[in-house]
Formats: C-alpha cells, sequence, structure tokens
C-alpha cells in the first residue's frame, strides 16, 4: 500500500467513525480496530469483519401466560410455575425480570387509590353567648301576717324602771389605778394648800396632751388670797410645786420688800399647744402639757402692779422683790427664765419643770 492510499483509507476510516453510532464508538470499531488491520493485514488480503455473537439467552422460568379475558378480578385463576430446584441466584433474577412485563393481569387487578374526597371547611362554631353577671335572687316578699285583733293582744305586765346611775370606768390595769389614785392624791393635797380650783378636762390630741387637769383660781396662805388673774390650767402635779412655790416664798417676799400684801399675780392661760418661744418649728414647749407657767406682772394690794420687766434696771426699787422672786425659783422649778435670758422672755418670767439631761436633774436658771 503506498502512501497516498493509506491516506485515503485513513481518511475514510476517520469519516467512517464519525458516522458509526455511539454503540460502535465505545467498542473501540473506529480508530483502534481501522489501524490494527491496517497494520497486520498484507498487501492484497481482504479485511475480515468481527464475528457477530449470538445473543444468549437468559435462562429461567418461562413467562406466565396471560389470563383469559374476564378473568382478570380472580387472582387466584392465574397458574403458578411449578418448583424446581435451587438454581444459580443470576437464574432466578433472571426469570424475575423477565416475568415482570408479562404479569400484567397483576398490575390491572391491584386496586387503584381511591379519590380522596373533598374536605369541606368546618363551619366556625358559633359565638358562646356572653356569661351574664349573676344577679341575686330578690327574695320573695313573705306572706303578710295578720295583724292581731285587739282581743287578742296579751295584756303586758307594767314594770317599775327606775332610773339608771352612770358610774364611771372604772381603771383595769395596775398602771391605771396607780394613775387615778396618784390623781386623787394631788387634788386633796391642793385642797389641803388652801388652793381654790376646778378640775378641767383632759386634752390629748398630737402633739399635746394635757393629764388630770385642774384650772386654778386663788391660792390661801398665811391669812392672804393670792388671785390668779389667767385662771390657768395646769396638769395637777405642776399646779401643786406653784401654788407651794407661792405660799412659801412670793407671799412672804412681796410682804418684806413691799410692806404689802400680794394681792394677784398676772399670769398666760398655762396650757398651750404650740412649740417653744411659739416658734412654727422647733421643740415642743411645756406649755403643750400643762407643765408650765408665764408671770408678766405683781399685784400688791393697793392694787398697783409691778412689771416683771423692770429686774432689767437694777436701779429700779423693786429690783431686789423681783431679783429674790426669779433666783427662789431655781429651788422649785427646773427651768427659770426671764428678761435677759433671750428676748422671748424679754417681759415676763418662765417656771416649768421640764426634764432637762439623761438623768432629769439637770437645771436651767437664768
Amino acid at each position: 500500500m503506498n502512501k497516498s492510499a493509506g491516506l485515503a483509507l485513513w481518511g475514510a476510516a476517520f469519516i467512517l467513525c464519525l458516522g458509526l453510532p455511539a454503540e460502535a464508538a465505545s467498542k473501540k470499531y473506529c480508530f483502534f480496530e481501522i489501524e490494527s488491520m491496517c497494520r497486520q493485514t498484507p498487501r492484497g488480503s481482504k479485511i475480515r469483519k468481527p464475528a457477530k455473537k449470538a445473543p444468549t439467552k437468559a435462562i429461567g422460568t418461562p413467562p406466565i401466560p396471560a389470563p383469559k379475558p374476564g378473568a382478570s378480578d380472580d387472582l387466584t385463576a392465574i397458574p403458578k410455575p411449578k418448583a424446581k430446584p435451587a438454581t444459580a441466584k443470576a437464574d432466578d433474577a433472571a426469570a424475575t425480570t423477565e416475568a415482570k412485563p408479562a404479569d400484567k393481569t397483576a398490575e390491572e387487578t391491584v386496586p387503584q387509590p381511591q379519590p380522596k374526597p373533598e374536605v369541606t371547611e368546618a363551619p366556625e362554631p358559633a359565638p358562646k353567648p356572653e356569661a351574664k353577671p349573676e344577679v341575686a335572687e330578690t327574695p320573695e316578699p313573705a306572706p303578710a301576717v295578720p295583724e292581731p285583733k285587739p282581743d287578742a293582744t296579751p295584756e303586758v305586765p307594767s314594770l317599775d324602771l327606775k332610773p339608771t346611775v352612770e358610774t364611771p370606768a372604772q381603771p383595769d390595769t395596775p398602771q391605771d389605778k396607780a394613775a387615778a389614785e396618784q390623781a386623787a392624791t394631788c387634788r386633796a393635797d391642793l385642797g389641803k394648800l388652801g388652793v381654790t380650783f376646778t378640775p378641767a378636762q383632759d386634752k390629748d390630741f398630737a402633739p399635746c396632751s394635757i393629764d388630770n387637769a385642774v384650772q386654778i383660781d386663788t391660792i390661801k396662805a398665811g391669812g392672804q388670797t393670792v388671785t390668779l388673774i389667767g385662771k390657768p390650767i395646769f396638769n395637777c402635779t405642776f399646779a401643786l410645786k406653784f401654788s407651794t412655790w407661792v405660799a412659801d416664798v412670793a407671799i412672804p417676799v412681796v410682804q418684806a420688800q413691799e410692806n404689802k400684801a400680794l394681792s394677784g399675780l398676772s399670769t398666760g392661760p398655762g396650757f398651750q399647744c404650740r412649740n417653744r418661744n411659739g416658734d412654727s418649728e422647733g421643740k415642743i414647749s411645756e406649755h403643750a402639757s400643762g407643765n408650765a407657767v408665764d408671770i408678766d406682772q405683781i399685784v400688791l394690794a393697793d392694787k398697783s402692779r409691778i412689771a416683771i420687766s423692770q429686774v432689767s434696771n437694777t436701779s429700779d426699787p423693786h429690783y431686789r422683790m423681783l431679783m429674790a422672786l426669779r433666783t427662789s425659783g431655781c429651788g422649785y422649778f427646773t427651768t427659770v427664765l426671764g428678761p435677759g435670758s433671750n428676748a422671748a422672755h424679754a417681759s415676763h418670767y418662765h417656771f416649768d419643770l421640764g426634764a432637762h439631761g439623761k438623768s432629769g436633774n439637770y437645771r436651767i436658771c437664768e
């Protein structure tokens, strides 16, 4: 084979390969087979094509004959193959694959899925009626009871009613009993001292309170009667202390220094619910419990008056008498204030029994 003939055969083989189906190309008939034949076949010999292989038949059971018409509903009518001895697994698999297309009857007899019923929307539940508030049942009116006739009215025996006398409440606790006994003793001592007084109403309202209150009118001692012009209200303990000072000190001092009897004392109201010095803030005053007195004038028997403010003048003729009353007060009261102490007491003496310090024995004497 010359060179030109080889190229022509090569081109024809290439074109033939392009025209062959994919199956031939996969079996390598295109390029490699032609090339091998070109190389091995001697010049002038014929090209032998590879012999076609006979198709192998699958060994297995023969196909199941189709059932006759009318017998598709009865699956039992299909003849079953007879049992054969165990063969190779490949034969069984091949028989199974061939039996599938013939088994049309079995496919026809399989019940077709029934169409699902259309689901209708469930009606919405009716709204529940709102619970009405429970209304209390009105009681049925009781049947009218017939009024008894005048003749049937029973006679009620007349009772001899006596007027009731209200007795004062008795103290319940031992502390209440002790306080009641102390109050009675204090008032008895006032009477023995020659004090004319009237029991006053106790008061208890925040922040003020007064217990065993008495209103003083006059104090009699040494044959003299001293009138308290302001008719002050004190608690009984302070009233007894003040009356004692008047009887023991005021009456004899005024008589000795002025050569005139003491006729009266000009005082404030005694009990006053207020702060100290009348301030809007600060500590509560001793006046708020009836435990203090304010004296602004001395009244003599000839109706003349001496102002307490005169004690600030050392050349005043009443200076010694006024200073004697002021100094003596420090032995009876825990607080003594007057002109020179502060501006609030520039016109009067202030006496009280307020406790000072932790022990309560501390005294303020100014």
